[in-house]
């Protein structure tokens, strides 16, 4: 990455905001002293939330490429285990609370990206990746497979998650459901004539389809 900062990152730091914000977003829904204290507990663990503040008043502009590689794990490992520490407390419905966070941030993100009934795959996954933290730029895990008229799909190859989801002993397929309720939650809120898929077999893959009248 270059010396100076440029849109690609602040691209990034939105989508690491993103994430946050989803995290924020769970502790809101719960709202009690005990989640509250979960979450000041992490964050002494791990890093505090992020300040509010534009990227250029944070960065280490010395090496922007780790500082951001740093908010990438820090907030992937924090949500992490604040997710877990809730789960040992209150049982596995986190995880269904949680899916409903990331589908409601998924539907807003759909509407940021103002493209509603669009019936452009191509476009809408495109856009998606403006807001899916999926490593660095450079770490290309997404490719596509199939362009048709009425199907896309793109494989995730490789996973740049497990490591920091790992910390809290939570297997990665819990943030790929999360992920899939985001993605979901996109693809609904741009046209509820397209349909969305997950499967994780042997391959990582994800079906947008649109419905033939």
């Amino acid at each position: 990455m270059s010396a100076f900062l440029g849109p690609i990152h602040y691209w990034l730091y939105n989508k690491i905001q993103l994430m946050e914000n989803m995290e924020k977003a769970i502790i809101a829904r719960i709202d009690t002293p005990q989640v509250k204290a979960i979450s000041t507990s992490v964050q002494n663990e791990i890093v505090p939330f992020l300040p509010e503040a534009a990227l250029d008043q944070l960065i280490d502009t010395s090496n922007i490429h780790g500082w951001l590689q740093e908010q990438i794990i820090n907030v992937e490992t924090r949500q992490a285990l604040l997710i877990k520490h809730i789960a040992d407390i209150n049982g596995n419905e986190i995880y269904d609370l949680v899916n409903d966070v990331y589908t409601e941030f998924g539907k807003a993100s759909a509407k940021d990206a103002d493209i509603k009934n669009s019936e452009d795959m191509a476009d809408i996954f495109n856009k998606l990746n403006n807001y899916l933290l999926e490593g660095m730029p450079c770490d290309r895990v997404n490719q596509v497979i199939e362009n048709s008229l009425v199907t896309f799909i793109w494989e995730t190859s490789q996973c740049v998650h497990t490591k920091n989801w790992s910390v809290a002993e939570i297997p990665v397929e819990r943030y790929y459901e999360f992920r899939a309720s985001f993605i979901n939650g996109f693809v609904k809120g741009v046209n509820s004539n397209l349909s969305y898929k997950y499967t994780n077999n042997d391959k990582q893959l994800h079906v947008i389809k649109k419905e033939i009248s």
